[in-house]
Formats: C-alpha cells, structure tokens, sequence
C-alpha cells in the first residue's frame, strides 16, 4: 500500500475530523479556532488518492513550560477508522514531528483523548497532569513530547 503525506488545507481536514472526532455533531464542529493560523500546518495522508488520516499543528505554547522555546499543539489528529490498526497515524506524526524539527520546534504537545494515550505513548510521549474533562468530547490526557 503506497502512501502520500502532504500540507493539505483545514477545509480538507473537516471530512476526517468529522467522521471520526465529531461523528453526530454538524459539519461546522470541525472548524478549529486556530485553523486560519498562518503558522498552522495541517498534514493528509492519502490512500490511492483517498484523504484517510489528519493532523493539525498550531504553534500555542505548552502550558507546562517554562522556557519560551518555540511548541506546538497537535489537534484533530484522526485516522479513518477503516484505516486504523495498520501504522498510518504513526507514519503522519513522524512526518509532522520531522517537520517541527525543521521549524526549530522545541515540544509537540496535545490534549490527547484517553482512548489514544497508548497510541501517544507508544511513539515515547509522555503524560503530564490529572486527567480532564473536555465537554462534549470527553476525558483527556495532557501529552507532550521534547524534539
């Protein structure tokens, strides 16, 4: 299976978003305050032409960090559930953090849903704080990683 990673718009996102972080709610969910950001990059990874996983980058400092090195936020990173289970969210992110790494990013970091902190864990992010609620999406985890 040949993939393709590229910068795609936040508009082409909202397909993605929706169906797997907004299932139920309407269309207009999916738009992120920050997605117009001019320093935010939103990444696809396509599947024989097939938008099938996002990620979306804003640079916003990490609430935990002392310093004032540059950090970015991941956000609506999602994989289409017909694709899951098969490394591509793995694939996306490492093309993201290599890309942070280019920008001179010192930290990724997210609020990650509690059923993706093995995932996040599994690529050495770590947990950071007491888990939180984030209505109406539900409880999170805050991750970070150090580049």
């Amino acid at each position: 299976m040949k993939e393709l990673i590229k910068e795609v718009s936040a508009k082409e996102c909202f397909p993605v978003r929706h169906a797997v972080l907004r299932k139920g709610r309407p269309l207009s969910s999916c738009a992120f305050e920050d997605d117009q950001n001019e320093y935010c990059f939103h990444l696809g990874l396509f599947v024989k032409s097939e938008i099938v996983a996002i990620a979306s980058f804003i640079p916003r400092k990490f609430p935990e960090q002392k310093t004032v090195q540059p950090s970015y936020q991941l956000r609506g990173m999602a994989v289409l559930e017909s694709h899951q289970g098969r490394g591509l969210g793995g694939k996306l992110l490492g093309y993201g953090l290599d890309l942070l790494k280019e920008k001179e990013a010192s930290i990724l970091w997210m609020n990650a849903r509690i059923g993706a902190v093995e995932f996040y864990q599994k690529l050495q992010f770590s947990s950071i704080g007491d888990l939180f609620d984030i209505p109406p999406i539900g409880i999170h985890q805050r991750m970070y990683k150090v580049l």
